[in-house]
């Protein structure tokens, strides 16, 4: 689910990070912003990390929520 934002002069873009396929367990959300109108980006900072119940189930974030 990329998306991207301007803000003040600045390009946010995040994008979500699954091993395999979007949405699977385990899948991270990244963002990276730009300030030369998106000729560079800085590194990828991650904002939700991939992780787990209390019984050891990955779990992922989505635009439609959270889910095991």
């Amino acid at each position: 689910h990329p998306q991207i934002y301007e803000w003040c002069g600045r390009l946010y873009a995040s994008w979500s990070l699954g091993r395999q396929h979007e949405d699977d367990p385990g899948q991270q959300m990244v963002l990276a912003t730009s300030t030369d109108g998106g000729a560079t980006w800085s590194p990828p900072c991650t904002i939700t990390p991939g992780e787990r119940e209390d019984d050891g189930t990955e779990i992922s974030y989505t635009a439609a929520g959270i889910r095991s």
